[in-house]
């Protein structure tokens, strides 16, 4: 009997081992199987990223542009109304307003709400 009792106990300590070697084993998949599914998501993800980073990119690039193209052209209006400010001075004081005028169209032409230089 007590020959019974240890042969049972052995086969359910077995019993015992065989279901933790089955849990660590399923663990070990269920780790690899997130790991590579983190993985292909991080793939998924750094593309998205990559895309979004190359349209911002092009937008910056798009509104530098823009932005370059209005400054330059206030600054070839500024540059040609002081040239023509320092040879035409003595006919300004003959223009009711000159300079009011002129702070005016420098104004309009400083704010891009305006779309002045267009």
């Amino acid at each position: 009997w007590r020959s019974f009792k240890v042969m049972k106990s052995v086969e359910r300590l077995a019993q015992e081992e065989r279901e933790r070697n089955e849990a660590k084993a399923a663990a070990r998949d269920n780790r690899k199987r997130k790991k590579k599914k983190k993985h292909q998501q991080k793939e998924e993800l750094s593309e998205e990223v990559l895309e979004k980073e190359i349209i911002r990119k092009y937008r910056i690039q798009e509104w530098k542009r823009k932005e370059l193209k209005l400054v330059s052209q206030y600054w070839i209006v500024f540059a040609a109304l002081s040239i023509w400010d320092d040879y035409a001075d003595q006919f300004a004081r003959f223009i009711p307003f000159y300079y009011t005028l002129k702070f005016a169209l420098l104004s309009f032409l400083f704010f891009p709400q305006l779309n002045g230089p267009e």
